[in-house]
């Protein structure tokens, strides 16, 4: 954990003993004690916006929800690719093209590249993590890549986003390594956890993926989903924190 230490200097001044001299000065300098900094490339894909203290509590530097809501340090998402309504300093564009409702909102390769060249024009101080693509989504990149040089003539130089769910040890560095393989570029983990249940296994990813990604999210804070998602949340209900929880709040 990072701690900045208070720290509290007494400087005392004592000259010879003077009758009817000035008393001495005592000079206190005081460093305030910080112990909760966010991490900024650490953040939340929050399920539960109904608990903002779950932001504090798990020390992350940005989060989101799956569309426009660019405030609180949250980033904003344009899920089905539509055109942003503001142009911000870090947009997501996409969630899941690669796969179908409800879980993603499908846009091929080929449309992708024409509206993110369009958003590109719009806001080009706007850094977008596009894409957010599933684990099996490789190929959509591949497309995507293809196409936007086809589309403007150079090279995607933007951020791209992947996600990752695992339930086998080892199953999402594998995948992650060839996501990452195919883009040089910015690239996020916008998604991802791991649900086995076996804390030492989600640590491995962790580590995997701070090392190696420019940010990322884990999906979520709090169970609002069947039982699949059993060893999803990070936070339990009273607000305390799992064991997978203490782990990410330490990053």
């Amino acid at each position: 954990m990072k701690h900045i230490v208070s720290i509290i200097l007494l400087l005392i001044f004592t000259p010879p003993v003077i009758a009817g001299a000035t008393p001495p000065q005592v000079h206190n300098l005081y460093i305030p004690l910080v112990t909760h900094i966010p991490n900024p490339a650490k953040g939340l894909a929050m399920a539960d916006m109904g608990h903002a203290e779950d932001l504090d509590s798990l020390r992350v530097g940005w989060w989101y929800v799956w569309g426009w809501y660019a405030a609180d340090g949250a980033i904003p998402m344009v899920r089905e690719m539509q055109a942003p309504p503001t142009c911000e300093p870090y947009i997501l564009v996409g969630n899941e093209p690669d796969s179908i409702e409800p879980y993603g909102h499908p846009v091929t390769p080929q449309d992708a590249a024409a509206i993110v060249a369009a958003i590109e024009n719009d806001c080009p101080d706007s850094i977008l993590i596009v894409g957010n693509v599933t684990q099996d989504g490789g190929g959509w990149i591949e497309e995507f890549l293809e196409n936007y040089q086809y589309v403007t003539g150079q090279p995607y130089s933007n951020g791209m986003g992947v996600h990752c769910y695992q339930w086998q040890a080892g199953m999402c560095i594998e995948r992650l390594s060839f996501l990452r393989a195919l883009y040089n570029g910015e690239m996020w983990v916008t998604e991802f956890n791991d649900f086995s249940g076996d804390v030492a296994e989600f640590n491995r990813l962790l580590d995997y993926i701070a090392a190696t990604f420019t940010r990322y999210a884990v999906f979520t804070n709090r169970q609002l989903f069947g039982p699949g998602f059993l060893h999803g949340p990070i936070v339990n209900d009273d607000g305390t924190l799992t064991p997978r929880g203490l782990v990410y709040s330490e990053r």
